[in-house]
């Protein structure tokens, strides 16, 4: 700590220092120094790429084919919500919960959808750092002062918007380019798995990006791990920061060449949730990388234990057959990133990706750095699996314990 233990009063001083030190980190997408330290590059750098655009006019585009009296009921229901926003008390006057709030926004967010309403201020696509956006909170559990309706309400509304997104191809969450695994059973080219994909992991979200569910957070042994650390844990291990780019289409994107690159869509920035979600998204790319810089694993066992095109459903080492883990990680996906598992049309491209093995790691990967508590709860076979074989990967064993403690 760089104190004198028998002072404490230079201990008192130090800890709130650092107590300081982590409020910055924990929003550091508004913070110019902290954010030249991650990226490496100035802090007048930073700063000029955190300086919000210029106000846009605020405009309304009602969809015309929509009938008026339905217009009409969704702009009430719009203005209903945001009075409620912002009293933060429901039409009766009863305070509301956070996750109920949540709710109420994600309600309001989805009538403009409908409406083809921008909010006020707005501005199509949107800008790096250009949005406030909320503080990043992976830590917290579900907020149990909401009733279970009101729970299961807001993630009916989550799952449907995601749903819908998937249904029109609209919302590939991020991929890598190189030579991979695609198909469901880890075919070793993307001719085996139907379709081809586009190289950089294909096709591109207009929307502002993925919506995290309501979380446990962590476990009685695992910590989320928060955007600042993962970045700092990709930087140091390959000398590179994950490169921002303001023209990209898809969300992120990993890259197999050399020690492995990042690079994440600006826009996102205005919702650090997203940000969340896809970063741990390419870092699990990465980690699927290592130690030998390959991607053909096979299946999800090969991944697990860090194999090359490994196809058997079965592994000694491994409790749980592939076809058993598969099945978890995909109700995981479609839980972290609805894409409508159930009722999706199979032979879609878009189906083919989501529950390729290379994806649905990815996605594992992302959810344990985000709540560790429902990879273990959702994904028990794969979280045991990971732990069990996670020292084939010595590097990600040794930076996962170090963040940890």
């Amino acid at each position: 700590l760089g104190v004198n233990v028998k002072d404490p009063e230079g201990i008192l001083k130090r800890v709130g220092e650092l107590q300081a030190l982590a409020g910055r980190y924990k929003t550091f997408y508004t913070d110019p120094e902290i954010m030249a330290e991650l990226s490496g590059v100035s802090p007048e750098q930073a700063a000029a790429e955190m300086a919000p655009p210029p106000p846009a006019q605020a405009t309304e585009q009602v969809n015309e084919s929509l009938d008026p009296a339905e217009a009409q009921r969704i702009k009430n229901s719009i203005a209903e919500g945001e009075m409620i926003l912002k009293s933060g008390r429901s039409i009766s006057g009863r305070k509301m919960s956070d996750a109920e709030l949540q709710a109420v926004q994600r309600s309001v967010d989805n009538a403009r959808a409908k409406l083809s309403t921008l909010p006020s201020g707005s501005t199509a696509g949107g800008d790096l750092f250009g949005g406030q956006g909320m503080p990043f909170n992976l830590s917290g559990q579900v907020d149990t002062s909401a009733t279970p309706a009101e729970l299961a309400e807001a993630e009916r509304i989550r799952q449907e918007k995601a749903a819908a997104d998937a249904a029109q191809g609209d919302m590939f969450s991020g991929g890598f380019s190189g030579t991979a695994d695609y198909g469901p059973q880890g075919g070793s080219s993307a001719k085996e798995a139907g379709p081809s994909i586009p190289k950089e992991a294909t096709v591109m979200s207009r929307g502002p990006g993925w919506e995290m569910p309501e979380v446990l957070g962590a476990t009685d042994r695992v910590l989320p791990i928060e955007a600042p650390e993962l970045i700092r844990w990709f930087r140091e291990a390959t000398g590179m920061s994950p490169e921002v780019r303001r023209r990209m289409k898809s969300l992120g994107l990993f890259t197999g060449i050399g020690k492995g690159r990042i690079a994440i869509r600006a826009s996102l920035f205005s919702n650090p949730q997203s940000v969340a979600m896809t970063l741990a998204h390419e870092l699990g790319h990465w980690i699927d990388y290592l130690p030998d810089e390959s991607l053909k694993r096979g299946n999800i066992l090969g991944r697990l234990a860090t194999l090359s095109r490994f196809k058997s459903n079965f592994l000694p080492e491994i409790e749980g057959s592939n076809k058993e883990i598969r099945a978890e990680l995909i109700a995981l996906s479609d839980w972290w990133k609805p894409f409508g598992a159930e009722t999706a049309n199979k032979k879609s491209s878009y189906y083919k990706y989501r529950v390729s093995a290379v994806e649905l790691y990815a996605d594992a990967i992302s959810v344990l750095f985000n709540s560790p508590a429902d990879l273990e709860a959702r994904a028990p076979k794969f979280w045991k699996a990971f732990f069990d074989l996670v020292d084939r990967k010595p590097d990600v064993a040794e930076a996962i314990t170090a963040i940890q403690t």
